[in-house]
């Protein structure tokens, strides 16, 4: 874990470049995929509660009986708030097999924040903040830590996403 005070640092130095990857070699080329997500603003049109015990439940439950039966199948999470009040209520069998699909790479954490945050109107505090705590969950709960970073907002990215993105030693940034 890198100490905030590190990171405010870093996000007040020069921005890095927007160019091609400098760390692309022909051993190493910069890969572009696609993923798919699905975003339910928890309180925008319906409540954080309603989100949560219902639609994330539901959905958390069917991806895992998925990836369970074929482990050919992966899964991104982006935000560690609902898959971790999902988890929390798993009996230690299905919380054994869910590490084990994690850790086999089925499900995938990109940003691994506690939510995704709105990137234009949000300080840097805020990022580090939230970032933080999902990431933390994730690798006491899972062993895991996030390779990439996740942007949905349609707004564009704030200045600092790339320089935070560096500070975690993330390899990618995934563009919904």
């Amino acid at each position: 874990r890198i100490p905030t005070s590190e990171l405010l640092a870093i996000c007040r130095a020069a921005p890095p470049s927007l160019g091609a990857d400098p760390r692309a070699t022909a051993d190493r080329p910069t890969t572009p995929c696609a993923r798919t997500d699905c975003c339910r603003d928890a309180g925008f049109l319906v409540t954080y509660s309603h989100v949560r015990d219902t639609l994330a439940d539901r959905c958390y439950r069917t991806i895992f009986e998925c990836l369970a039966a074929d482990p050919s199948k992966t899964f991104n999470v982006a935000e560690v708030n609902f898959f971790s009040h999902w988890f929390d209520r798993q009996n230690s069998t299905v919380q054994s097999q869910v590490k084990e699909i994690t850790v086999a790479g089925q499900y995938w954490f990109a940003e691994g924040g506690w939510v995704q945050p709105d990137e234009g109107c949000t300080t840097v505090l805020g990022r580090i903040n939230q970032a933080t705590l999902g990431q933390e969950w994730l690798a006491e709960r899972l062993g895991v830590f996030p390779t990439s970073g996740w942007h949905m907002d349609p707004f564009g990215n704030s200045a600092v996403s790339p320089k935070l993105y560096d500070a975690y030693g993330f390899d990618s940034h995934v563009v919904s």
